[in-house]
């Protein structure tokens, strides 16, 4: 293959000839899976939120929190509990404990293979906003040589970014080569690993390449040879080495294909390329891989993107789903348009979308967990790439957004390169690409500081900036700039009538919240027992009920948790319509039930608690009631796996006392099972808080500690962008004829009440379905019961990204300790003149240890904050709007007493952390 410029085979105008690939062998490589479950649960920063999920390393997805007791909730912070690093691998790397119990699919694990490795900083971003694109360049001390179109994606096994040949040369009118290297990028270092290796792929370049989650190991297929052919060869990259898999059916010769791990389906997906440069070769089929081995995914409805290569792909964790953007026809046109992929499904959002980048093909793009969206950045809009762009946008929530123009610096405008989001450093790398003048050997981070929420503190709240650079979504048609309670009730129709006592779970396999049964009738006085099942997805009902060939027997007061092992809904026991307790298991996959029939099982029970324990790996099951009096109430604990329930002797201490109705949900940010309040057999509320872990349970109730009152049938879910549990209402009457309509979060081990009673909330009640709908991004309330009768209220709980913004001035200091101001999605923000500052941590988040506290003090008066990129000037930020309290940093009206107060013991805390030793209605809950 001779000069081109500006390489034809990257771009669009080479001619090449393809000839047969032949696959040898039948044995497909596997990775032997470790078991291990680690306790600690690694955690990714969510957008302008300082919340961390959990990672996972080979062989493993992130797990999902589960159900809280009687009708379990959100199954899934599915989300939150770990994919926000799917795109890279996902993962803690090198030398870090993981948890990995897979919420997609098997629940293995393995630990990273590489150790001792030091964490050194690599520097804070240099932008003005303290978020962006830093240029490592100059700090390097070794670096590959100039090239385009390499193979680049994260290994969460070892923790390192992985490049692999590429073209080579810089100048563009060079004859080109493709290169026979292969490096690794980590803790701001590049080494060489070609000298090491005894077997490597072929030189080749516009491979496709991505690590495969579910069996550990990075993935490479295809390409281009140095000579024009394409191939449709399979090679792992694992333990520092590579190793050839011969399949028996594998996709087609290709290059340009695009490649990702669908963690919703559990598996790599391979989409499109081009085996030659005639229009008519161009493709468009879809393929999975997974174990080893290749399947063509016959999709649903024959509707698929249109043929094309080098487009974008990324999985989005928020909308469950594969994202593909752009690409080149085989008319050499540019394309724009946004699909999702998701079980067999691709879905168009090109006409839904408001904004979105212009037509191009080779660029960048990945999911950052820093910013909790997907990164795209550059990319060719001519044939050879003579023109190309520089811009920098994001997609969240369903939204594109423009961020080149927040940025302070950024890579010169360039093709042929690829994004990998480290999880092992909480920042998106790139090396090099194709520009006009020539292929280019710079080294790009994009790190969010502040948008995660690390290295600046607000003083004493009002007039802070620095949201997360993305507009905040519309829910049920309503546009949300604040954190707090949403009434959805008047934008749905159709939506399940009046009930209590259902379970009410996110089936993340399916990434929709499911609904079953419960207790009918809007009076208090009439009832009956409901028998239907319903899901919840993209802000609609949909009654799936007439479609099932089989359901449950009716039943209420029963739990649903989404289990991650068998990538099920499962659900057991509850309440008959006459009374009896039940103790049969089902399980819902792919839109249907099945009965599981285990030869042992929990006693039959109703109102007991059910979630994941993601740390465990099994679904765990604790206490409820048998029938009528006191004998009957249960404290035992059971674990459900592999489609077997097991008796769990405890290990350690002693389990909770004997209760019914009791909340309960997997905290990722903790790393255990939280469990509160519940019923006695004496009709006693109760609000004591506990932890289970590894079959052990922890009384964590302190008389000093802050706490919800005592109560029962309250629901509790973990909500990702909260970064804790959150706990709504309960029952404190028999009958539940009085309850609560309160709010609460336990955050790093602590009860924060997130009460505001001036805003809107849904009212007191207990016997509610709860669940974090990871799809959509927030946590579901359904119905309840009240003491005016059953009610059919939908209400979302938000924690909306805000709009980027600067920090405002005045008299004050505060902690820097974990995050910065909010400032107002629709406008701008105020600094108070009576007393508002900000203060400049030291943290980045390239650092494993928290940033320490920061202070400052500014002239009286106010500053004002950055308007988000989709409103122009709006209202002042009102405390009516920040609510919430918060926790993170200590400030807002408390005062600037306060402010130095917590300052300090934060900056004590951190210092020892770091260097100290180490049947109706008259039984829905009563």
């Amino acid at each position: 293959m001779q000069a081109e410029r500006r390489t034809a085979a990257e771009y669009g105008d080479l001619s090449v000839t393809s000839s047969p690939f032949r696959a040898g062998g039948s044995t497909a490589f596997r990775r032997p899976r470790d078991r291990t479950v680690p306790a600690t649960f690694a955690l990714a920063v969510l957008l302008a939120i300082p919340v961390l999920t959990g990672g996972f390393a080979s062989g493993a997805l992130p797990t999902v929190p589960g159900e809280p007791g009687g009708p379990g909730s959100g199954a899934s912070a599915a989300l939150a509990a770990a994919v926000h690093s799917l795109e890279a691998g996902a993962g803690p790397g090198a030398g870090r404990a993981v948890t990995c119990s897979l919420e997609f699919g098997q629940a293995d694990c393995g630990s990273a293979l590489v150790s001792g490795v030091p964490r050194s900083l690599i520097g804070p971003p240099s932008s003005a906003n303290g978020s962006g694109w830093t240029n490592l360049t100059s700090t390097l001390n070794v670096s590959p040589p100039c090239r385009s179109s390499m193979g680049l994606a994260y290994d969460a096994q070892s923790g390192a970014v992985v490049l692999f040949d590429g073209l080579a040369g810089c100048a563009p009118n060079l004859p080109t080569a493709a290169q026979t290297d292969t490096w690794t990028f980590l803790n701001g270092t590049w080494t060489n690993r070609t000298a090491n290796l005894t077997v490597t792929p072929s030189p080749r370049f516009m491979v496709a390449m991505a690590f495969d989650v579910s069996d550990g190991y990075l993935v490479l297929f295809g390409g281009l040879s140095a000579s024009g052919i394409s191939l449709n060869d399979t090679w792992i990259w694992s333990n520092l080495s590579w190793t050839h898999v011969k399949t028996t059916v594998a996709p087609s010769q290709r290059f340009q294909a695009r490649m990702v791990y669908d963690a919703a389906d559990g598996y790599l997906v391979l989409f499109g390329g081009s085996p030659t440069e005639g229009a008519a070769s161009y493709l468009n089929d879809t393929w999975s891989y997974h174990a080893g081995s290749w399947t063509q995914i016959a999709v649903r409805n024959g509707v698929a993107p249109s043929p094309r290569r080098a487009a974008g792909i990324a999985y989005d964790p928020q909308m469950n789903a594969v994202v593909l953007f752009g690409g080149v026809d085989p008319n050499a046109n540019a394309l724009g348009d946004t699909w999702t992929y998701h079980n067999g499904t691709w879905t168009n959002l090109t006409s839904t979308l408001l904004a979105a980048p212009s037509p191009r093909w080779d660029f960048g793009m990945t999911y950052d967990a820093g910013v909790n969206a997907i990164l795209l950045f550059g990319g060719c809009t001519s044939l050879g790439c003579y023109s190309m762009d520089g811009d920098t946008w994001a997609f969240a929530n369903g939204t594109w957004t423009n961020l080149t123009a927040y940025l302070g610096t950024s890579p010169s405008p360039r093709g042929a390169i690829s994004l990998a989001y480290s999880s092992e450093s909480n920042l998106t790398v790139f090396f090099g690409g194709a520009a006009y003048n020539g292929r280019l050997a710079d080294t790009w981070i994009y790190a969010a500081t502040n948008l995660s929420g690390n290295g600046t503190g607000n003083g004493s709240g009002n007039g802070s900036g620095g949201g997360s650079g993305l507009p905040p979504p519309t829910v049920g048609g309503l546009l949300a700039n604040a954190t707090g309670w949403v009434n959805l009730t008047p934008a749905l129709a159709p939506a399940p009538t009046c009930r209590s006592s259902m379970g009410m779970t996110y089936d993340v396999a399916d990434s929709e919240v499911l609904l079953v049964d419960g207790i009918a009738g809007c009076s208090p006085w009439v009832s009956s027992t409901h028998s239907d099942t319903w899901t919840y997805a993209n802000g609609s009902w949909t009654n799936i009920t007439a479609g099932l060939a089989v359901t449950p027997s009716p039943r209420s007061q029963f739990g649903l948790s989404y289990d991650a092992n068998d990538r099920t809904v499962v659900l057991f026991g509850g309440e008959a319509p006459n009374g009896t307790a039940l103790g049969d298991t089902w399980q819902f996959s792919g839109g249907a039930w099945a009965e599981v029939n285990t030869s042992v099982a929990p006693s039959a029970r109703f109102q007991y608690s059910m979630t994941y324990d993601a740390a465990d790996g099994y679904v765990l099951l604790f206490g409820g009631v048998s029938a009528p009096g006191a004998s009957t109430y249960l404290n035992d604990t059971w674990a459900f796996a592999g489609g077997n329930w097991t008796s769990v002797n405890v290990t350690h201490g002693v389990a909770p006392s004997a209760r019914r109705a009791a909340g309960i949900e997997y905290d990722p940010a903790q790393g255990y099972v939280l469990l509160f309040g519940g019923v006695t057999p004496t009709a006693v509320a109760l609000n004591d808080t506990w932890s289970y872990l590894n079959g052990s349970w922890t009384n964590l109730s302190r008389p000093t500690l802050a706490a919800p009152s005592a109560r029962w049938d309250l629901r509790m879910v973990y909500d990702p962008a909260q970064g804790g549990v959150l706990l709504f209402g309960g029952c404190t009457s028999l009958g539940c004829f009085s309850g609560d309509g309160d709010t609460w979060f336990f955050v790093n081990g602590t009860w924060i009440n997130g009460t505001n009673a001036s805003a809107p909330a849904p009212s007191p009640r207990g016997a509610m379905g709860l669940a974090y709908d990871a799809r959509d991004g927030y946590a579901l309330l359904f119905a309840g019961a009240a003491y005016g009768g059953r009610l059919s209220d939908t209400w979302a709980y938000l924690a909306v990204p805000l709009g980027p913004g600067t920090s405002g001035s005045g008299n004050g200091s505060g902690s820097g300790s974990s995050g910065n101001g909010t400032g107002n999605s629709s406008g701008n923000g105020t600094g108070n003149s009576s007393g508002n500052g900000t203060g400049n941590g030291s943290g980045s988040p390239l650092s494993p240890s928290p940033p320490s506290p920061g202070s400052g003090t500014g002239s009286p008066g106010a500053g004002t904050g950055g308007l988000s990129p989709a409103k122009s000037a709006g209202p002042t930020v009102s405390p009516a709007l920040a609510w919430m309290p918060n926790y993170w940093w200590m400030g807002g009206r408390i005062g600037f007493v306060l402010g130095l107060v917590v300052g300090a013991a934060v900056a004590i805390a951190a210092a020892r952390a770091r260097w100290g030793p180490r049947r109706g209605a008259k039984r829905e809950t009563a």
